[in-house]
């Protein structure tokens, strides 16, 4: 039951974030999401399912996460090779 004097809070919609790079520690991935921050795409590092163990710490592969709707952005932020440098 809900009382006439509350108000619904709105909630944010849901946000799918994927995987766009792998690495294999965390000052890599730091420095992944540091680059895609600057170029306004939130992301974030989280440690690979299979090295999630306490005493690796920053050892081990990690996973840089971004939302999907900018996924093709953060590949191309990411792995720039598919342009042309010349």
């Amino acid at each position: 039951m809900r009382l006439p004097w509350r108000k619904r809070e709105a909630r944010a919609p849901h946000v799918k974030w994927i995987p766009v790079a792998w690495t294999r520690n965390q000052p890599e991935a730091d420095m992944l999401v540091d680059i895609l921050r600057q170029a306004d795409i939130p992301s974030y590092a989280r440690r690979h399912g299979s090295a999630d163990v306490p005493e690796m710490m920053a050892a081990g592969p990690h996973v840089v996460m971004v939302p999907e709707d900018l996924a093709l952005h953060a590949h191309a932020v990411v792995d720039p090779i598919g342009e042309d440098l010349t």
